[in-house]
Protein backbone atom coordinates (compact mmCIF):
# COMPACT_ATOMS: atom_id res chain seq x y z
CA UNK A 1 0.00 0.00 0.00
CA UNK A 2 2.11 2.98 -1.17
CA UNK A 3 1.27 6.51 -0.66
CA UNK A 4 1.26 8.45 -3.22
CA UNK A 5 4.36 10.60 -4.89
CA UNK A 6 3.09 13.70 -3.88
CA UNK A 7 2.58 13.09 0.27
CA UNK A 8 6.21 11.43 -0.03
CA UNK A 9 7.69 14.63 -1.51
CA UNK A 10 5.90 17.00 0.75
CA UNK A 11 7.19 14.30 4.04
CA UNK A 12 10.41 14.70 2.66
CA UNK A 13 10.49 18.34 2.44
CA UNK A 14 8.82 18.90 6.06
CA UNK A 15 11.80 16.66 7.56
CA UNK A 16 14.26 18.42 5.55
CA UNK A 17 12.86 21.86 6.48
CA UNK A 18 12.60 20.61 10.22
CA UNK A 19 16.38 19.54 10.03
CA UNK A 20 17.28 22.90 9.38
CA UNK A 21 15.52 25.00 11.40
CA UNK A 22 16.11 22.79 14.52
CA UNK A 23 19.88 22.19 14.05
CA UNK A 24 22.64 24.15 15.26
CA UNK A 25 25.65 24.17 12.50
CA UNK A 26 28.67 21.31 13.32
CA UNK A 27 32.37 22.62 12.77
CA UNK A 28 34.00 19.46 11.79
CA UNK A 29 37.36 20.53 10.83
CA UNK A 30 39.81 22.73 11.62
CA UNK A 31 39.35 24.98 8.77
CA UNK A 32 35.63 25.45 9.33
CA UNK A 33 36.03 26.64 12.59
CA UNK A 34 36.46 25.87 16.35
CA UNK A 35 39.28 27.73 17.23
CA UNK A 36 43.26 27.87 17.23
CA UNK A 37 43.45 25.81 20.31
CA UNK A 38 41.08 23.06 19.50
CA UNK A 39 41.80 19.40 20.26
CA UNK A 40 40.29 18.97 16.75
CA UNK A 41 42.31 20.90 14.92
CA UNK A 42 45.74 18.66 16.20
CA UNK A 43 43.95 15.77 15.01
CA UNK A 44 42.84 17.32 11.77
CA UNK A 45 47.09 18.08 10.96
CA UNK A 46 48.04 15.11 12.09
CA UNK A 47 46.24 13.29 10.02
CA UNK A 48 47.09 15.71 7.42
CA UNK A 49 50.35 14.54 8.20
CA UNK A 50 49.94 11.13 8.07
CA UNK A 51 47.98 10.78 5.10
CA UNK A 52 50.72 12.54 3.05
CA UNK A 53 53.90 10.46 4.33
CA UNK A 54 52.61 6.99 4.41
CA UNK A 55 52.42 7.57 0.55
CA UNK A 56 56.11 8.83 0.46
CA UNK A 57 57.43 6.38 2.89
CA UNK A 58 55.54 3.34 0.71
CA UNK A 59 57.31 4.73 -3.01
CA UNK A 60 60.36 4.99 -0.78
CA UNK A 61 60.30 1.85 0.38
CA UNK A 62 59.30 0.29 -2.82
CA UNK A 63 62.88 2.30 -4.66
CA UNK A 64 65.08 0.83 -1.71
CA UNK A 65 63.90 -2.62 -2.56
CA UNK A 66 64.29 -2.49 -6.43
CA UNK A 67 68.35 -0.19 -5.70
CA UNK A 68 68.42 -3.31 -3.42
CA UNK A 69 67.59 -5.97 -5.56
CA UNK A 70 69.81 -4.54 -8.77
CA UNK A 71 72.82 -4.51 -6.82
CA UNK A 72 72.47 -7.90 -5.36
CA UNK A 73 72.20 -9.02 -9.38
CA UNK A 74 75.48 -6.78 -10.07
CA UNK A 75 77.21 -8.71 -7.54
CA UNK A 76 76.32 -12.12 -8.41
CA UNK A 77 77.43 -11.54 -11.84
CA UNK A 78 81.27 -10.07 -11.43
CA UNK A 79 82.30 -8.10 -13.73
CA UNK A 80 84.17 -9.06 -17.36
CA UNK A 81 81.84 -12.40 -17.27
CA UNK A 82 79.40 -12.31 -19.48
CA UNK A 83 76.70 -15.21 -19.73
CA UNK A 84 77.98 -15.67 -23.70
CA UNK A 85 81.59 -16.26 -22.72
CA UNK A 86 80.44 -18.97 -20.27
CA UNK A 87 81.00 -22.28 -21.00
CA UNK A 88 77.90 -24.79 -21.28
CA UNK A 89 78.21 -27.67 -18.63
CA UNK A 90 79.14 -30.63 -20.00
CA UNK A 91 79.89 -29.13 -23.81
CA UNK A 92 82.94 -28.76 -25.39
CA UNK A 93 84.73 -25.55 -25.17
CA UNK A 94 86.05 -24.14 -28.37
Amino acid sequence: MDRPIHTRVWTRVLLASLTLVFSDPAWSCAVCGGGPLDATSDVFIGSTIVLSLVPLCAMGGLIYLLVKSYRKQQVAVPEGDSPEEAPLSGGPVF
